[in-house]
């Protein structure tokens, strides 16, 4: 599902689901993944959004072909705050404590829920625009994709999360507990992105996670930087949370 799309093929024109909804509905429009050629129409409900047409589906692993994990109807935007996300990120503790989990439901009790998880993170940034904000943070200082045209691998500093895919070759080094991806996804011109553990039972569960799913995107939450090599992108991976695959 999407909650926009594009009129024209180039996509330069885009459209939001909550405008389509007033137009005709027999109007189609063009998938919001540049390398998908899927065509959609929009879908009156409580919040409307495009699927693709029967006879011109999605690609294999298309983002916008399956349910997002993000309801803007679930999710309160005047309580996100990125800093707080990070921290969820990249803490080492425990992220189901009792009292985080108290705190939690009686959020959702209130005015709805905020961001927590990087399966929600990287769904809300996928449903917006890539020029767009949620509330005042621009996706594109969250998010490191294929849309991010003119943004160089080798200039991705502090904390972004990467669209990656693994390498064809040598994916991981045991004796420097390293992973080695490229990013974005689905784009021709792609960086290197090394992912470095200092837990060994965390590297060999999180490459295990990799290796088996190779051929999907790879979704890595990170605080980038160089090391030797400016050209390549660093990040510390201390926790599972920092490390999705999109199946």
């Amino acid at each position: 599902m999407a909650s926009y799309a594009f009129k024209n093929k180039e996509r330069t024109e885009r459209i939001a689901a909550s405008e389509a909804i007033h137009l005709d509905h027999k109007l189609n429009y063009y998938c919001p993944n540049p390398g998908c050629d899927a065509r959609m129409h929009i879908v009156q409900a409580s919040i409307p959004y495009f699927a693709a047409n029967k006879a011109t589906p999605h690609i294999d692993h298309c983002f916008y072909a399956s349910k997002s994990a993000f309801d803007p109807g679930k999710y309160d935007e005047n309580s996100f705050n990125l800093g707080e996300v990070i921290k969820s990120l990249f803490d080492e503790g425990n992220p189901t404590s009792k009292t985080s989990v108290k705190q939690y439901k009686e959020h959702e009790h209130s005015r709805g829920l905020p961001i927590k998880t990087l399966r929600v993170l990287y769904d809300m940034c996928k449903s917006k625009g890539i020029d767009q904000l949620y509330n005042g943070f621009p996706i594109k200082n969250i998010i490191y994709d294929s849309r991010c045209q003119g943004e160089l691998p080798q200039t991705i500093n502090g904390f972004r999360i990467v669209e990656c895919e693994a390498l064809k070759g040598k994916l991981y080094d045991k004796e420097q507990l390293s992973i080695t991806l490229q990013a974005p996804a689905s784009s021709p011109q792609k960086g290197t992105f090394v992912l470095l553990f200092k837990d060994r039972d965390l590297f060999w569960e999180r490459q295990n996670l990799i290796f088996n799913n190779r051929d999907k995107i790879i979704i890595v939450a990170g605080m980038w930087k160089a090391e030797s090599d400016a050209r390549t992108r660093y990040t510390q991976v201390v926790n599972k949370r920092q490390i999705i695959v999109i199946k």
